[in-house]
């Protein structure tokens, strides 16, 4: 492995120690829905890795679970995936962005894009720490997240709140940072900042430190298909909004 794709895997650790840090509920502080943006949605236009990979995610998912049940379970509503771009937009453009969607991903190829899951990565050593599968950036990924952030640039929106997301069912109020990350995904998670990821859960750290050190067998795969989310908390995509399959 490239330096240069050492220090991208630790920025993406570097970045998922700030959710655990929001994700404690104590040190960051939180933005009560203040209905000043009902008109925007928090998007996320993903990948969605193959069978082989999401099995992997939902095994060690489980695992993280079993050492630590207040996380997350990857399911139907959380689903494993490789953010693009996350943005606002307005909820009345959502047509016409899933049009230009459409047309980018018939034009990218998904079938032609390949991809490699490299393992576990964590930040954490001490407390609850955030786990991701690193995925390998290629030429060809980077040139898609580009297109994407290009398509997405003219429906883009300044300013969204936690009204933009789907909210939480324990009612506990959408995190500050988890808003403030769709504000500034581009340019500050983008281009040469992009580090492409499948959010895993939260462990213990002594357990998750385990878990990078163990074997891992590289998965190389292709996309099963791009799709369009309203997010959750914590980046989480919550709600089918648009999908192209691979080769379609």
């Amino acid at each position: 492995m490239t330096k240069r794709k050492w220090i991208s895997i630790l920025f993406t650790a570097l970045i998922f120690g700030v959710f655990l840090s929001a994700f404690s509920r104590h040190k960051m502080p939180i933005l009560k829905n203040d209905n000043t943006s009902p008109d925007l949605l928090a998007i996320d236009v993903l990948l969605e890795p193959d069978a082989a990979v999401i099995k992997e995610a939902q095994k060690a998912n489980a695992r993280l679970m079993r050492n630590y049940p207040q996380g997350f379970a990857l399911d139907e509503s959380h689903r494993p995936h490789i953010t693009l771009a996350q943005r606002y937009i307005r909820a009345d453009d959502l047509p016409a962005v899933t049009t230009a969607l459409s047309k980018l991903f018939t034009e990218a190829k998904l079938k032609q894009i390949e991809l490699r899951a490299q393992g576990y990565y964590t930040n954490a050593t001490t407390g609850i720490g955030f786990c991701v599968m690193a995925i390998s950036l290629t030429p060809a990924l980077a040139k898609l997240q580009q297109d994407v952030i290009d398509v997405l640039q003219p429906f883009s929106m300044p300013g969204g709140t936690a009204d933009a997301f789907i909210q939480n069912e324990n009612h506990q109020p959408i995190d500050s940072f988890t808003v403030k990350y769709v504000n500034r995904f581009v340019p500050d998670y983008s281009g040469e900042k992009f580090s492409p990821h499948v959010s895993i859960g939260l462990a213990h750290a002594d357990y998750l430190q385990q878990l990078m050190r163990s074997a891992f067998k590289v998965i190389t795969f292709k996309p099963s298909a791009a799709a369009l989310f309203q997010l959750g908390d914590f980046g989480t995509a919550r709600k089918e909004l648009w999908r192209v399959k691979s080769g379609q």
